[in-house]
């Protein structure tokens, strides 16, 4: 407080207004307890330095690119779950005004120029960083929702849409200069319209003037006798009426307690109710034929609908390795959740595994000159434990499997146990995967399910592919399937009759 104090001798000599003293006071009060302000000013533009301007060049057909292509294009909105027809729209009907690229090493920098859409002389820079493999790594755009290093606005889409136009056709459309057309300063600047054709006369509305004789003329009965009545009647008629799940009236009255139906009358029935559930469900009785067809249905695995939902039910090779780890009764209950009520999780190290795995296995095909017999495959499923499935990424020949990895974090690097913490060196100096990780559970898995012996793991990166043999393990399969069987009777079996039997009863009511 001495540089108070000192302030106010001086002030005083000077002979100060007194307001403009206060003021100067409080101010210095300020300055003492946020001790002077001393910490340093928080940079509020954070995003990513760009180069400079002079740097780059327009594109042509001749430009190198990155290898952007759809698929690139789809993770990115994907990542945001935007959508591209607000930037399809503006690329078509020529907003981009240019696009400029700058190449370093595995870097480029594209730079586009994109008229705002309801302001006619205010147009939007837009800057997109992307890696030689044509991921989106930064992007940013000067429109008030794209002022970030995560920028997924329709200016920044129309960017990457001309871009990708560039790939595939060579070309894009851009804005059209006011030299491009023909000129028109002959021409009459708008057409005549004459006087419109005057509107006929209408006759004058007549007005009903017939009185409604049931008006006025409803009573109401407030007997107890009508009321019971009339509940009954709107519970059995209205309510039961195939009118959809989402009317109101289905709200008004609680639904009748499903645990006491099947407590008090399931007996009667020749199969149980739980029976019929997971029957209806595939999770029981399943035939040969019937497994042949799941196989069939969910060949384009993560792409179809009927893949997801057969998955719904399961118990899938991927979370062999939680399911048998010692889980307390709340993480086992939030991974029946994970089941039963599946989150599509968006990163970009899936959108990469997914965009380079028909790459990695086109590759590793070529090193033997394309002569491996690769198929694609569905869910396999085994009568024995229909509530157990896997999904090999493809099979080989008649006794093997293709499990695919495209490490994200190590793209630009050669594979080796140092950088990727699921592989060892052996006595013999090869790679080979850990027995404790949790992709070995789902590769035996994955053997167990097919019935086949052999698993060749492909792992690719841009720098190298590795392939790492792995033997069927009987052993290990039979102690992890008595693990699994426990799982499902204890947790997943209960949650799906509880969700397909009772409804959720007890949990929503």
């Amino acid at each position: 407080m001495q540089a108070l104090h000192d302030y106010n001798d001086d002030s005083q000599s000077r002979a100060i207004p007194e307001e403009t003293t206060e003021a100067k006071t409080q101010e210095l009060i300020f300055y003492e307890r946020n001790g002077n302000f001393g910490y340093e000013a928080v940079d509020k533009d954070n995003r990513t330095t760009t180069p400079d301007v002079k740097l780059y060049k327009d594109i042509n057909a001749s430009s190198s690119l990155p290898n952007f292509t759809k698929n690139h294009l789809d993770a990115f909105l994907s990542d945001y779950e935007a959508t591209m027809e607000k930037g399809q729209h503006l690329y078509e009907n020529g907003f981009l005004q240019y696009l400029r690229k700058y190449e370093i090493g595995n870097e480029y920098f594209v730079k586009g120029s994109v008229k705002a859409e309801l302001k006619k002389h205010m147009s939007y820079i837009c800057d997109v960083k992307l890696w030689s493999d044509g991921e989106v790594e930064v992007s940013s755009c000067d429109c008030p929702v794209g002022q970030s290093n995560f920028a997924h606005c329709k200016h920044v889409i129309t960017v990457l849409i001309a871009l990708l136009s560039w790939n595939i056709n060579k070309c894009a459309i851009l804005e059209t200069t006011c030299t491009e057309n023909l000129q028109t300063f002959h021409k009459p600047k708008r057409k005549y319209a004459g006087s419109p054709i005057k509107a006929q006369k209408f006759k004058k509305i007549v007005k009903c003037t017939k009185k409604n004789k049931y008006k006025n003329n409803l009573e109401i009965d407030d007997s107890e006798n009508f009321k019971i009545f009339y509940q009954n009647y709107f519970q059995n008629v209205i309510k039961s009426q195939g009118f959809g799940n989402n009317m109101i009236m289905k709200q008004i009255t609680m639904p009748a307690n499903p645990y006491a139906a099947e407590w008090d009358h399931g007996f009667y029935t020749k199969k149980s109710n739980e029976y019929t559930v997971l029957k209806s469900l595939g999770l029981i009785d399943l035939t040969e034929e019937d497994v042949q067809q799941i196989e069939l249905e969910t060949m384009n695995q993560s792409d179809s609908l009927a893949w997801s939902k057969a998955r719904s039910v399961r118990l899938t090779a991927s979370i062999f390795h939680s399911c048998c780890m010692q889980l307390g009764h709340e993480n086992a209950k939030n991974l029946v959740n994970r089941i039963l009520s599946p989150v599509a999780v968006k990163c970009k190290a899936i959108n990469h595994g997914k965009i380079y795995e028909e790459v990695a296995v086109k590759k590793f095909n070529e090193q033997y000159s394309n002569a491996l017999d690769i198929k694609n495959c569905g869910l396999f499923i085994r009568t024995e434990r229909p509530y157990l499935g896997a999904t090999p990424d493809r099979l080989l020949f008649q006794e093997s499997i293709i499990e695919v990895k495209c490490p994200y974090s190590i793209r630009f690097c050669e594979i080796n146990a140092e950088n990727l913490p699921y592989l060892q060196t052996n006595c013999d100096g090869e790679l080979e995967l850990k027995e404790n990780h949790p992709y070995f559970y789902q590769i035996q898995g994955q053997l167990w399910a097919t019935n086949r012996n052999f698993c060749d793991m492909i792992i690719y990166t841009f720098k190298d592919l590795k392939r790492i043999s792995i033997k069927r393990n009987d052993i290990f399969i039979n102690d992890m399937l008595i693990k699994l069987d426990e799982f499902y009777e204890k947790y997943l079996k209960p949650a799906i009759i509880e969700k397909y039997l009772f409804k959720s009863y007890s949990t929503t009511f």
